[in-house]
């Protein structure tokens, strides 16, 4: 039964058509809920805010668990049972965030911006400038158009990271191996699981400069030289496969400065 149902939701998420409709069919039901998470917001936020003195915002936190974190997401029932981290707290990052100006120290995010339209990434990074106290700090890791683009640039001559790779896309996350080439995976990046914008580090860069960062820098995968967000990074978890995380996954710090 667990084989059958991994197809089903390969399957689903392989096809833009059902899986934006599985979506549409889901926000429908959503839609009905969530007047009553809009109410229980400021009890959970303020139950954050009375714990904890370091104030950490997670945007799109899904079922993985993240301590110290004030968890927010889209869907708040997708919560890991028997996390102990505390109930997720709904958010539209597209729209203004229900907080106070300068209210954390930090923010992250992680596979999730590439989920929204560029206009709507822009009005959520803006939304992360205004909450962020000066000196806080924005980290947000999605998958990075460059690398993903020299699977088909390279495609006559692929390494043995992208070979491993496009394999492992194509096996693990579309199903089918026949379609293990760079055409196919590429395609597949842009197409499933609802993504609607991939960014590239200049344009992302671009945005954050724009929302009011003036540090911006790169950083690999689960490294920080700020403690409170080394090791963060668990999209890993999620896809089961650490090396394709690292592959595909750009990393940028924005820093809220004076």
């Amino acid at each position: 039964m667990a084989t059958i149902n991994r197809r089903i939701k390969i399957f689903v998420r392989s096809s833009p058509t059902l899986y934006h409709g599985a979506k549409t069919a889901q926000s429908a039901v959503l839609a009905v809920r969530r007047t009553r998470w809009r109410l229980q917001r400021r009890a959970i936020f303020h139950q954050y805010v009375e714990k904890h003195h370091v104030r950490k915002l997670e945007l799109g936190a899904g079922q993985y668990a993240a301590d110290s974190w004030l968890r927010t997401d889209l869907d708040p029932t997708v919560s890991r049972a028997g996390s102990s981290a505390g109930p997720l707290l709904f958010l539209d990052a597209t729209a203004r965030f229900p907080f106070p100006d300068e209210t954390f120290d930090y923010i992250r995010s992680e596979h999730m911006i590439e989920h929204l339209s560029v206009e709507g990434a822009r009005a959520m990074v803006d939304e992360c400038f205004r909450v962020l106290r000066t000196n806080g700090c924005l980290r947000i890791a999605t998958p990075d158009l460059d690398h993903l683009l020299a699977l088909y640039i390279n495609r006559e001559d692929l390494n043995s990271e992208q070979a491993a790779y496009v394999s492992w896309v194509a096996s693990e996350l579309m199903g089918d191996e026949r379609r293990a080439t760079p055409l196919f995976v590429v395609n597949n990046a842009f197409r499933a699981w609802g993504h609607t914008f991939l960014f590239d580090e200049d344009t992302l860069t671009e945005a954050l400069h724009d929302a009011g960062f003036r540090e911006v820098h790169r950083v690999a995968v689960g490294e920080s030289d700020d403690p409170e967000l080394a090791g963060s990074e668990r999209h890993a978890l999620a896809v089961e496969n650490a090396a394709a995380n690292e592959f595909e996954t750009m990393v940028l710090e924005a820093w809220k400065l004076p």
